[in-house]
């Protein structure tokens, strides 16, 4: 008997991000906003620069891009959601260019263009069908001799935590349309399956802790001190050369 398929959440997925544009934009919610500056500090330590383009695959309204136009390096993005791009196209400061693959499939994108390509927190919301598209497009688009990849996704995240119950159809969905989970080495493993070498699979907390008066005079009477959690995973790799 043959397993029933599971449904194709791409469009619900869709719905969902463009719905909540206004909404993530305004309270903050977008982790390239937050934490974008950290991650590629962190990157620019470990890999060597590049003078490629750089693409930020799932860019959202392109708060990473502006980050990066600060720092002088050219950088576009790729996202899915047409409102997205539409509200981001623009900006007082900077000029971005985001492809929406709504209009420009990701597919006619030039091969080999870009140096480094950064994936933050979009793995763990893609279907088997779609990681596997987007991974290996990603290879694609790198360069084939110097390409780089940056991925952040949560880690070892119990899906079961975040998942809600809608009041009007009764089908249980997760907050944040998360649909896998990855450990070190499940990521290291699908990165290395895809041409990947790793360099660096780490996990970490991006959230600095509060040096309060507090934490001192713990550290002062040596008390214990609550387990440090490391909810994130950082994943830095080269094009891996046959």
């Amino acid at each position: 008997m043959k397993k029933k398929a599971k449904p194709d959440r791409s469009i619900d997925a869709k719905k969902f991000w463009s719905m909540n544009e206004k909404i993530f934009t305004k309270q903050c919610f977008y982790f390239s906003q937050k934490f974008g500056p950290s991650i590629h500090q962190k990157t620019i330590k470990i890999l060597p620069s590049s003078r490629k383009k750089t693409l930020d695959f799932g860019c959202g309204p392109g708060f990473f891009l502006d980050f990066l136009a600060s720092k002088n390096v050219e950088a576009e993005g790729a996202e899915i959601a047409l409102t997205l791009n539409g509200a981001a196209c623009f900006s007082p400061i900077f000029k971005k260019k985001i492809y929406d693959s709504s209009l420009i499939p990701i597919s006619k994108l030039q091969s080999g263009e870009y140096g480094r390509i950064y994936l933050m927190e979009i793995l763990e919301h893609l279907n088997d069908k779609t990681l596997v598209s987007v991974l290996e497009e990603c290879r694609r688009l790198a360069d084939p001799i110097n390409g780089q990849i940056i991925v952040t996704t949560p880690n070892e995240e119990r899906l079961e935590d975040s998942t809600l119950t809608c009041p009007f159809c009764s089908n249980a969905f997760h907050r944040w349309q998360h649909v896998r989970r990855f450990d070190q080495k499940s990521l290291s493993l699908l990165m290395e399956r895809h041409g990947w070498r790793t360099v660096c699979c780490e996990a970490l907390n991006w959230e600095k802790p509060a040096r309060t008066l507090r934490y001192y005079l713990r550290k002062i009477l040596c008390l214990e001190e609550k387990k440090d959690t490391k909810p994130h995973l950082f994943y830095a790799g080269c094009v891996r050369i046959p």
